[in-house]
């Protein structure tokens, strides 16, 4: 969960290429801020995310540029990273999972 970071805690991140380094987190800050869903399919899967709507968050397109989040619009076509459900810390668990 994002609130069991602090500074100093080592993360996860990819590229568009599915390759995977490790991050140390520099600072936590908690705000209050808008928030955008944006919903979409991937191989005829519905999938769903949340970031802040604010021109500074950065989504990556299909043509692998990013895109401010508060340019997107129905029927752009974004980059996303699917895995599959049963994660815990990141990392994969075996559990039976049902997401609505």
């Amino acid at each position: 969960y994002l609130t069991d970071l602090t500074a100093g805690s080592r993360v996860l991140c990819t590229n568009t290429k599915g390759e995977i380094r490790e991050l140390t987190v520099g600072r936590i800050k908690t705000e209050v801020r808008p928030l955008l869903l944006i919903k979409g399919k991937a191989g005829g899967k519905e999938i769903n995310v949340i970031v802040q709507d604010d021109w500074h968050i950065r989504i990556m397109g299909a043509d692998c540029k990013p895109k401010n989040a508060t340019l997107i619009r129905p029927g752009d076509e974004l980059l996303a990273y699917v895995c599959e459900p049963g994660r815990h810390v990141g990392i994969k668990i075996n559990e039976t999972i049902l997401e609505r």
